[in-house]
């Protein structure tokens, strides 16, 4: 059995790209309690809408709320647990033990998952997620492959999820607390100021020395997935839609097709993949204990791709052969000193290829890329590699989110009608709230006819009560108990009292 893909949804595109993708679920926060506040997150409408686009996909979708949380929050913490539990989502991940016991006591519909924050790595600790009521661990990114396959055949009653792709703290896993000593924002509050991505001073050098390189497992992901791992998991809640979907669609098809993705099919998804945004990349802790090529000291920013090599520069263009299709409007750059801290970037204005400008240049072919102005002091030299950022080829429209229903929870419902025809009929509506979490019912008197035309009562019935205006919930399936001694097809309820009780019930 296949791992759950894991994408992060940042905001509704990134979320809805990631199921157009192949993503099995995404996980997203809401404007509170989310250790990505510079994320844009959701709205209660907007996870709706989204939670509609999932289940029309058999996708899952997983709530973090993922911060420490202070005793005068919990109230709201409370009230976003309980909406969880009410639209039904698949788990929520949750870093605080009180809300952790508070999710787990009196919302016990919600799959508790251990965020990464937690630090959970060693088997004393599963044992102890699992006491405490949690259904699935995210693994420590701090742990080999050796320790990682210990855990699993070790403990094969809870389910182990592991990062596969992305941003890396350089502390432990939810231990760092440098933000908020130097800056008074916390990263255990959803507001980490990323000073490991600052430059920093030495006596005799200065760099980036703290600023972590990206994880990158690749088609090492397939030796997780034979572990037995339940879940993989791609970071980048504060990253484009580009991003999440070319990265979903990278993992989806290492996952699908197994060896025979390879070569340059391989090398087209990983180059896509990196125009969303990359770092230097590492392996990190997959393959050594104490980590491998872990810090890019010379730049925390977005490499990109290798675009090519400079042939020569003249009058303030630029000869090379692209290693992939270039247009008009592209991001660009290139390192003009050694070490690589301050690069030239810029977006491309023209394009020449045997003199004559051109919208587009294909892979392979002698163009010439007109230089910026800023970039007279400081000129790419012959040899230097030239790095794309971005491409228009690898934009994704942009639908509107109005355009996508919300969700309706369904519940199963019934409705029992008594009397008969030529008078006042007992119409009783009820329903059983999702996960058993408690049951509803009213009662209203219907005028009540013979049919003068067959057709179901039980379908119309269904029609009139799918339509459940701006409600959560929604009556689906609907079983009717017709006491009345006529069969189903030959009564009648007036359409206008049908719709009246429907604006009644769900009032």
């Amino acid at each position: 059995m296949k791992p759950e893909l894991l994408a992060p949804g940042g905001g509704f595109l990134s979320a809805y790209y990631a199921f157009q993708a192949g993503a099995d679920g995404v996980y997203l926060g809401m404007r509170e309690f989310s250790a990505r506040q510079a994320a844009v997150n959701f709205t209660p409408e907007q996870l709706r809408r989204l939670l509609g686009v999932a289940r029309e996909r058999g996708g899952r979708v997983y709530l973090a709320l993922n911060t420490i949380v202070r005793e005068q929050e919990l109230p709201r913490a409370a009230e976003t647990l309980n909406w969880a539990q009410e639209l039904g989502l698949d788990g929520v991940i949750v870093q605080d033990l009180g809300v952790a016991e508070l999710a787990r006591r009196h919302f016990p519909s919600l799959p508790l998952h251990a965020s990464t924050q937690m630090a959970v790595h060693n088997a004393a600790g599963l044992r102890v997620a699992r006491e405490l009521g949690f259904r699935r661990v995210i693994l420590s990114r701090e742990l080999d492959l050796d320790t990682i396959r210990g855990l699993r055949h070790g403990n094969p009653d809870i389910e182990l999820e592991v990062f596969i792709h992305g941003a890396l703290c350089y502390s432990f896993s939810g231990l760092c607390l440098a933000s908020w000593a130097l800056t008074g924002r916390s990263g255990n509050r959803g507001d980490c100021a990323q000073i490991c991505r600052s430059l920093f001073r030495g006596e005799d050098e200065e760099g980036y020395f703290f600023s972590s390189r990206d994880l990158y497992l690749g088609t090492a992901v397939r030796e997780l997935a034979a572990l037995g791992i339940d879940a993989l998991k791609i970071e980048g809640r504060m990253k484009s839609p580009e991003y999440v979907f070319h990265t979903v669609k990278l993992y989806r098809a290492i996952l699908d097709r197994g060896e025979e993705l390879a070569g340059e099919e391989l090398e087209e998804l990983e180059r896509r993949s990196a125009l969303g945004f990359a770092r230097e990349r590492t392996r990190a802790f997959l393959r050594k204990p104490r980590g491998e090529r872990l810090i890019d000291a010379g730049f925390p920013g977005h490499r990109g791709a290798k675009l090519g090599t400079v042939q020569e520069v003249r009058d303030g263009w630029a000869a090379l052969r692209p290693e992939a299709d270039l247009g008009l409007r592209d991001g660009l750059q290139y390192f003009p000193e050694a070490g690589g801290r301050d690069p030239v970037q810029f977006s491309v204005r023209a394009i020449r290829r045997g003199g004559r400008e051109v919208p587009v240049a294909r892979r392979g072919e002698s163009v010439e890329v007109e230089l910026p102005p800023e970039a007279a002091s400081r000129p790419p030299v012959e040899g230097q590699t030239l790095f794309q950022l971005s491409s228009r080829f690898l934009d994704l429209p942009q639908p509107k989110e109005g355009g996508f229903r919300p969700y309706r929870v369904p519940c199963a419902g019934q409705v029992e009608l008594s009397g008969s025809p030529g008078g006042l009929g007992s119409l009783r509506v009820s329903l059983t709230l999702p996960a058993g979490t408690g049951e509803f019912s009213w009662r209203a008197e219907v005028p009540l006819e013979r049919a003068s035309t067959r057709r179901s009562l039980a379908g119309r019935l269904a029609e009139v009560f799918a339509e459940s205006g701006d409600s959560l919930l929604t009556l689906a399936p609907l079983h009717l108990d017709n006491r009345t001694g006529l069969p189903d097809d030959e009564l009648f309820v007036p359409p206008s009292a049908l719709k009246k009780a429907r604006a009644a019930f769900y009032a």
